[in-house]
C-alpha cells in the first residue's frame, strides 16, 4: 500500500524531532519499569543489568519532561 499523495515524514519534520515523554502521567513507589514508561512515555535511555547479588537491575533516564530523572528499580533474582 503506498502512502498518501503529498505526505512525507521527513519534510513534516516527524523525523527530526524525537518523540516527547508524556507529562500527564504518574509515577509512584511500587510501580514497574514498564508502569512508568507506559505512564510517562519513551525514555531517553535504558541500562539493564545485575548488581552483585545478582539481582535484575533497570535504570531509565529522562533528560527532558516534568518528569526527568534517572529512575532506578531493582528486581530481587
Amino acid at each position: 500500500m503506498a502512502p498518501p499523495a503529498g505526505s512525507n515524514a521527513l519534510a513534516d519534520g516527524a523525523a527530526a524531532a524525537p518523540p516527547q515523554p508524556s507529562t500527564s502521567g504518574t509515577v509512584a513507589l511500587g510501580h514497574t519499569e514498564c508502569d512508568v514508561v507506559r505512564g510517562i512515555g519513551a525514555p531517553g535511555n535504558v541500562n539493564l543489568s545485575n548488581n552483585g547479588r545478582g539481582d535484575r537491575v533497570a535504570v531509565i533516564t529522562y533528560t527532558q519532561g516534568q518528569r526527568a530523572g534517572i529512575y532506578t528499580f531493582v528486581a530481587d533474582g
